[in-house]
């Protein structure tokens, strides 16, 4: 709100981008306004979507470079390659290998899900509003990298790092499709690579715990913020209502228990028939994995979690945010509600809420009059086969 921007000395600059700067806008030019508050704080002004997206970058790239470089890296499966393959890397409360990480994101690139899930009619895939800021953004980013040099970067953790580098539209959505994945399959990553067939290699040490512990706090606190690399506000106020949100305590997937046909431990019973696993192999540099897929997602091996694969039982993740492209539209529609009941019929409407609880507390005043009311909301998806194997979890 511009009324905010004011009440602190700002730093004012101007970037454009020519025409040439992304092939996706070759019919005009991105130019944003990055105000900063005295304590940095950024604050864009753009006259549309685009050029949102480009000033949002531009700023985000000043301040946060290595962390979304560091993003890019990890939903192109390329940590072995800049970081190695027997590191690790913290997210989530825990440790997770990048050879892990790579063959889990590997997957996803062979299937080429996010190349579908981004070319969906809305709400199911991007709108158009989300794909100008894409745009925009990607343009943003570059033209940051172009103008200040990998070799410039202010912070010495990623300066003249190769694993920094112009992006494409593919790595946004390559990124958003992550986010979806963030309380299923992303928590459940390293349980994907470890499921072998009896017989084959041990799994490795289970990771991060399902439940993540530690002190408590609120969302609520904040006064606006955006996860890392997308151009939409998570939680915040414009001049009609205000949002924020809290992690709930659902599940977003479920663990079915397949009985398996006697004497072949990579194939399952459905109604009487037997059904051999689909094996998709996946290459990393110079190593290989391979991923034993069912109807209902891969499956899983989670010890701690008496997810076992034995020459019996095997259990196979669905993931119920697998296809979830919904999630940005649904932070973009909340960015322009105008009221609650606006808000709460966004929600509705697109049903794209990933993983959290939203509680949005919004103040409607008048000259005379002040009023507060709040509204949860929350997304709800079931579906039922004959046969179906016994489900755990949900």
């Amino acid at each position: 709100m511009r009324s905010s921007i004011a009440a602190a000395p700002l730093a004012v600059l101007l970037v454009t981008a020519p025409a040439s700067a992304s092939a996706a806008a070759t019919d005009g030019r991105y130019t944003a306004e990055i105000r900063r508050t005295e304590g940095g704080m950024p604050h864009i002004k753009a006259r549309d979507f685009g050029s949102l997206g480009f000033g949002y970058a531009y700023a985000y790239a000043e301040d946060q470079a290595c962390r979304f470089a560091d993003i890019v890296a990890t939903v192109n499966a390329q940590r072995s390659r800049y970081f190695g393959p027997d590191a690790s890397f913290g997210d989530l409360g825990g440790q997770t290998s990048n050879r892990a990480s790579d063959f889990f994101y590997q997957r996803i690139k062979d299937s080429r899900v996010v190349e579908r899930l981004r070319q969906r009619r809305y709400p199911h895939g991007p709108g158009k509003d989300v794909r100008a800021t894409v745009r925009g953004f990607a343009a943003g980013w570059n033209a940051y990298l172009r103008r200040t040099g990998r070799d410039n970067l202010p912070d010495p953790r990623c300066r003249g790092a190769a694993w920094v580098r112009p992006i494409r539209l593919i790595d946004l959505y390559r990124r958003f499709h992550q986010l979806a994945l963030r309380a299923s399959g992303g928590a459940l990553l390293e349980a994907m690579v470890n499921a072998a067939p009896p017989g084959g290699a041990s799994p490795a040490a289970a990771g991060k715990a399902l439940d993540d512990g530690g002190a408590m706090g609120s969302n609520g606190y904040a006064i606006g913020a955006a996860l890392q690399g997308v151009p939409v506000v998570n939680l915040g106020f414009n001049r009609h209502v205000a949002w924020t949100h809290t992690v709930s305590t659902a599940r977003r997937f479920a663990a079915y228990e397949l009985k398996l046909a006697p004497g072949d431990p990579t194939s399952y019973v459905l109604d009487g028939a037997i059904v051999p696993m689909r094996r998709r192999t996946v290459r990393v540099g110079a190593g290989s994995h391979t991923f034993y897929e069912t109807r209902w997602g891969p499956v899983v091996v989670r010890p701690d979690a008496t997810l076992n694969w034995t020459s019996e039982t095997a259990y196979a993740l669905a993931d119920l945010n697998a296809d979830n492209f919904r999630l940005t539209n649904q932070w973009a529609a909340w960015n322009r509600s105008d009221s609650v009941g606006d808000w709460r019929r966004r929600a509705a409407r697109i049903q794209g809420n990933p993983w959290v609880t939203r509680s949005s507390p919004t103040t409607a005043a008048t000259p005379t009059t002040a009023t507060t009311a709040w509204c949860r909301t929350s997304s709800r998806r079931s579906s039922s086969a004959a046969g179906s194997p016994r489900r755990r979890g949900s």
